[in-house]
């Protein structure tokens, strides 16, 4: 959470400094400090109840996760997308930055990093008074008081559990496959004509998609039917991949869908592959 907080808070300095360098190095600090708070977050809900229906605890906390990108988007949205000056475009549709002298392109570059700037200092600060928080409050441990793990022992007998194998590289698969669609998304839609703002309404879909499918699933992972329901939606998975590759590649209604289905199908897989 520290690297998380100080990776935003760095964004004031490197919007100061207008250093591109700079601003590389302050996400990496910021992703470090969420990958490490995922990462040491996941086993710590796991441990804070009986393991029977730890599986559940976690698909509860992870399907929080849309809420955070919806409300990011709105945020994106709202106060970053319209108060850019660099991506106008004239009544031709050509970009009016590109046409402009120096001096015009210095002020608006300025403004437009203070505008990306003012959203991360802000949630850095945020994240400081959650740390604080935390270190004031009184937070449940885990209820396994054996202490040392050993982490050779445990790393072999992982690997010889066919969930957790196949879990992983399902998970490794998925990740990637989400990162680049949901990366791509607007560099596509500017491809086809749909300005980035408008392209947010397509990422507001696909989270919408991808909220749904969490709930569902979680709310199933219980259930005698999860079996059942984890098929089905594989196989909306493999539908509206075979359809987005056959009827057009273009389709990106297609393309969403399968996205979203995809990250609902991982969740599916873990629920299918129990014993």
């Amino acid at each position: 959470m520290g690297f998380y907080a100080i990776g935003a808070c760095l964004f004031y300095p490197a919007a100061a400094w207008e250093s591109y360098g700079f601003f590389l190095a302050s996400l990496y600090i910021l992703t470090f400090g969420l990958a490490f708070l995922e990462t040491t977050a996941n086993p710590y809900i796991l441990s804070m109840g009986p393991e029977a229906t730890a599986t559940q605890r976690l698909n509860l906390a992870q399907a929080f996760n849309p809420m955070g990108a919806l409300a990011g988007l709105f945020v994106a949205k709202t106060f970053i997308l319209n108060a850019l000056q660099s991506n106008h475009v004239d009544e031709n549709g050509n970009i009016v930055f590109d046409t402009l002298d120096e001096t015009a392109k210095a002020v608006i570059r300025t403004n437009d990093l203070m505008v990306i700037r003012n959203p991360y200092v802000m949630l850095g600060l945020i994240v400081i008074g959650i740390f604080i928080v935390i270190l004031m409050v009184k937070m449940p441990e885990s209820k396994d008081s054996t202490g040392k793990i050993d982490f050779g022992p445990t790393m072999k007998r992982l690997m010889k559990n066919r969930n957790f194998v196949e879990g992983t590289l399902a998970q490794m698969f998925y990740v990637g496959a989400q990162i680049m669609v949901w990366t791509y998304i607007y560099q596509y839609a500017e491809s086809i004509g749909i300005s980035t703002y408008d392209a947010v309404n397509y990422a507001y879909a696909s989270l919408g998609i991808f909220l749904i499918g969490r709930w569902l699933c979680t709310f199933f992972d219980a259930s005698s039917k999860a079996k059942k329901v984890a098929f089905c939606i594989q196989c909306l998975s493999d539908d509206f991949h075979l359809r987005s590759n056959i009827a057009n590649r273009n389709d990106r209604a297609l393309q969403l869908g399968h996205d979203q289905f995809c990250d609902v199908a991982d969740v599916s897989y873990h629920l299918w592959s129990r014993p």
